[in-house]
């Protein structure tokens, strides 16, 4: 090859990665225009960079004291709109409830629930499901005197794991967490654990080792990236294996809940979502 060649070979590399970069570029100012302030993002990462490590919370507190209480991060190329401060957030979320009802995508997740699910799904399929959910709930009893009997029943038991501990120290996260997971199975599938059931230890390992790995730069690169994150090996990608068991035992619930379900006394959500699901499938009606 001459070196003719060559130099026009290498400027013509050159001329395509500055077109690329000048393109990229661009999008991001267009797309800038008509956002609220914020940081000034790098191509392809973003403002990543600049959020500190393991403290992102921090980071977003220092913005909003820059960029005001609605500003622009880019997590990657994705623009991202924060809200912060209380009047701001019950602005967005309560009082244009409705604008602001879209749900972000969790693509670390996606693969388990199928964007099913009152925190994952979106659209007329999350209001359905929202709408459903609320009935329900104050139907078991949610904000009556027998939901109350529940969480100070659960609260003699935290109670009762303090005095054994004859005033040695405790880091009571794990305890209260414990406690409000047995309120909400309460909700769910009609019964309790104790703190130290195998089952109940085993499933709240997975909900907390899936959380960690999606705050993690694992998770979060996979969020940012999932076309190209789903192909490279990492801890993110073992969520799918993990929370396996976490479905089975919902599954194991649902099963029994079939074969001793009475229509006409439904005794947890398990049971009134497999009667609106009976419903749906005769009627053909919405949620």
């Amino acid at each position: 090859m001459s070196l003719m060649e060559v130099l026009g070979s290498g400027t013509l590399i050159v001329g395509l990665i500055s077109f690329i970069f000048i393109k990229i570029l661009r999008n991001f100012m267009c797309r800038r225009r008509n956002l609220p302030p914020g940081p000034t993002p790098l191509p392809l990462i973003g403002n990543l960079l600049q959020i500190k490590r393991g403290h992102m919370g921090d980071s977003l507190i220092e913005f909003a004291k820059l960029y005001g209480s609605v500003y622009t991060l880019y997590f990657g190329p994705n623009p991202v709109i924060c809200l912060s401060g209380y009047e701001t957030v019950k602005e967005a979320l309560v009082d244009r409830g409705e604008v602001f009802a879209g749900r972000g995508r969790i693509p670390t997740i996606e693969k388990i629930t199928q964007t099913y699910g009152i925190n994952l799904s979106n659209g007329e399929r999350w209001k359905q499901i929202r709408n459903f959910t609320f009935r329900k709930l104050r139907d078991l009893g949610f904000g009556r005197k027998s939901f109350e009997e529940k969480v100070q029943d659960e609260a003699k038991n935290v109670v009762e794991e303090l005095k054994k501990l004859k005033g040695k120290p405790l880091d009571a996260t794990k305890l209260f967490m414990d406690a409000f997971s047995n309120i909400l199975f309460a909700i769910v599938v009609g019964s309790r654990y104790e703190y130290k059931d195998e089952k109940f230890v085993e499933l709240l390992g997975i909900v907390e080792e899936t959380m960690a790995t999606l705050s993690s730069t694992w998770g979060q690169l996979h969020t940012i990236f999932p076309q190209i994150m789903d192909y490279i090996p990492g801890p993110h990608l073992k969520i799918t294996s993990v929370s396996e068991k976490l479905m089975s035992f919902i599954r194991d619930r649902v099963r029994i809940s079939q074969k001793t379900l009475e229509p006409a006394s439904p005794r947890h959500y398990i049971d009134s979502f497999l009667i609106k699901m009976e419903k749906v499938r005769t009627y053909r009606g919405d949620w």
